[in-house]
């Protein structure tokens, strides 16, 4: 339940950042641009947390950052088309779709976040299989009883 719980918040926190990301955007051109570039930090950080709560092995914090980094970018991306694409064509269709629209895009986004984070997922676990692997490879091929003639 803690686990659920504190996933929430940072679910919470994603929406607070991106808030307030959007007020400073709003208000002038030169912070939109310092909060767009702060914002995609937040969104790595945060994703890191989500990452660590989540049930995990017992690895080291670094084995968790090219997930994050590809969780966060991915989010200011979806982020950027949301702000700059589709809020764009939802409001000059506004007439033709309404709400429908409007659901549609939510719907859109909520899907392509869900897969983002299965991807930094997958991305942590191929990575740290790999760094298995090659460590195996290694410690096999160190062994002192290598079957060499002596």
């Amino acid at each position: 339940p803690l686990a659920v719980l504190g996933s929430l918040g940072v679910i919470a926190a994603f929406f607070t950042v991106t808030f307030i990301a959007t007020a400073i955007r709003h208000e002038s051109p030169g912070p939109g641009v310092i909060a767009t570039v702060l914002i995609g930090i937040a969104y790595v950080w945060l994703a890191f947390l989500v990452l660590w709560l989540l049930p995990r092995p017992s690895v080291h914090w670094t084995a968790l950052l090219p997930g994050a980094v590809a969780i966060g970018l991915g989010m200011q991306a979806i982020h950027l088309i949301n702000v700059y694409f589709i809020s764009y064509r939802i409001s000059t269709s506004s007439e033709t779709y309404g709400a429908l629209g409007v659901a549609a895009a939510i719907l859109l986004s909520l899907f392509l976040i869900g897969r983002l984070f299965v991807a930094g997922v997958i991305l942590n676990a191929t990575l740290w299989e790999q760094e298995n692997a090659r460590n195996d490879e290694a410690t096999e091929g160190q062994s002192p009883n290598r079957g060499d003639a002596t």
